[in-house]
């Protein structure tokens, strides 16, 4: 916030790493960028005493990136894959405070939205925030995918982390 107040930036564009959304359709090293920013914090978690059933009603906010920046990453994006070994996945990413590394419980986040989001990580709403409080109506978030949320993050796999941050950084 303090260094959006201070630079007082005309685009702002968030990198760094995430957690892919499906495994079948994305690799690691593929670079998510953001079409909305789902704000998953903002929910209710139930419980049910008599049927004993989980339920999550989310509340929060699903906030569209800035259309002239999306609309130029989007346009280059095509020619940056030809050039590369990871592919573009252009679309909504969920964000949260925390870290997500539960295979059952990232098939519940993201079976709450349908038309499945790319991925989910853990800077964006914040950013967003700061953004919208500076009156930065311009701002997008790319982030590589360094693992899956699926139990299996360990320190051989944070290896990973190199080469998604490095893709996300060259997609420019």
């Amino acid at each position: 916030m303090r260094a959006v107040e201070v630079v007082r930036p005309q685009y702002v564009i968030l990198v760094g790493i995430a957690c892919g959304g499906n495994k079948e359709k994305q690799s690691i090293g593929d670079v998510l960028v953001s079409h909305n920013v789902i704000d998953y914090d903002c929910r209710k978690e139930d419980y049910n005493l008599e049927t004993e059933v989980e339920t999550t009603i989310w509340r929060g906010a699903r906030v569209p990136s800035g259309d002239v920046i999306y609309r130029l990453f989007n346009g280059h994006s095509f020619d940056w894959q030809s050039q590369n070994k990871a592919r573009v996945r252009m679309g909504d990413i969920i964000c949260s405070s925390v870290l997500l590394n539960n295979p059952h419980k990232k098939s519940t986040v993201f079976a709450t939205f349908h038309d499945e989001p790319v991925g989910y990580e853990m800077e964006g709403a914040s950013a967003f925030r700061a953004c919208r409080y500076a009156k930065i109506t311009e701002w997008l978030i790319v982030k590589g995918v360094c693992d899956f949320g699926d139990g299996k993050k360990n320190e051989e796999k944070d290896s990973y982390q190199k080469k998604a941050a490095k893709n996300a950084v060259l997609l420019r």
